[in-house]
């Protein structure tokens, strides 16, 4: 009877039987990492020349200039800007930056209009007159951009002028206001400056006490403020031409209410020196 094969028989026969694999590639274990490829050269870096670098990124848009005064509304209008426009309004004030508008003669109300400060500039903005005439009163149209960026187009449509009002009716005064009414029916309203004292300036050849309602008068008005307002008083009011026929406080020669004549005081005179002759007649007790 043929014995069985042991063990060492066993591992024998199967080592015999597997397949040998001449090609087999060899393990790799975890800690023995294969390092990557280096990258192939392009053909240039093979024939001695060097890389071309890297484009570089795009750089970022430039932030808009910070507006200063000196830059405010002198840019040049792009293609098909779009102006903001007031038309037919009154010069209200000028400032170095600031153009300032109202739509009627009794606005309160004001609209700042951004001009440049450089006045040769401004003045290349202006059609009709220039800088000098953008004075308080004048009527213009305007177109200019809210932002402050692009110069104006200004166009002066009406110039002011000193007005000389005369044979005008004063209808009141208070305060640092007159009103006043003018041949054609109208009224007008006119101020100064600073205090109520300011009229004793204002009046030739007299002073304010004669501007009283009903008082007749010369006046001569700039609308834009670089003349001062000047009256002349032609006829006074009705309350002074009565003050001054009463003698209260016209002025006028009054001693011969206050003074005896010559006659009575020779009168008197001669009674003090009748009394004086009796006394001394008088006996002596």
């Amino acid at each position: 009877m043929r014995r069985a094969p042991g063990l060492l028989g066993f591992v024998l026969v199967v080592a015999a039987a597997a397949p040998v694999f001449a090609d087999a590639p060899p393990v790799v274990r975890p800690e023995e990492r294969v390092p990557p490829a280096a990258p192939e050269m392009p053909a240039e870096a093979e024939q001695g020349e060097a890389p071309a670098p890297a484009a570089a990124p795009a750089a970022a848009p430039a932030a808009p200039a910070q507006l200063a005064p000196e830059t405010m509304a002198t840019a040049k209008a792009p293609p098909r800007f779009r102006f903001s426009v007031l038309r037919d309004v009154l010069v209200d004030d000028v400032a170095a930056n600031y153009l300032y508008v109202k739509a009627s003669k009794t606005a309160q109300s004001t609209r700042a209009v951004p001009i440049p400060k450089d006045r040769e500039i401004l003045a290349e903005c202006i059609a009709g007159g220039g800088p000098d005439d953008l004075q308080r009163g004048a009527v213009v149209t305007v177109k200019f951009d809210p932002k402050g960026v692009v110069r104006p187009e200004i166009v002066v449509q009406s110039k002011v002028s000193i007005e000389t009002l005369s044979g005008v009716r004063v209808i009141d005064r208070g305060g640092t206001k007159l009103y006043v009414t003018t041949p054609d029916g109208g009224q007008r309203g006119f101020a100064i400056e600073g205090d109520a004292s300011g009229w004793n300036e204002v009046v030739e050849g007299g002073d304010a006490s004669g501007l009283l309602t009903g008082a007749v008068i010369d006046l001569r008005f700039d609308p834009s403020g670089r003349e001062p307002l000047k009256i002349r008083i032609v006829t006074p009011s009705p309350q002074a031409q009565k003050a001054s026929a009463k003698g209260d406080g016209c002025g006028c020669n009054t001693r011969g209410a206050t003074q005896p004549s010559a006659g009575v005081a020779l009168l008197l005179l001669g009674l003090l020196g009748l009394l004086h002759s009796r006394r001394r007649a008088r006996p002596v007790a």
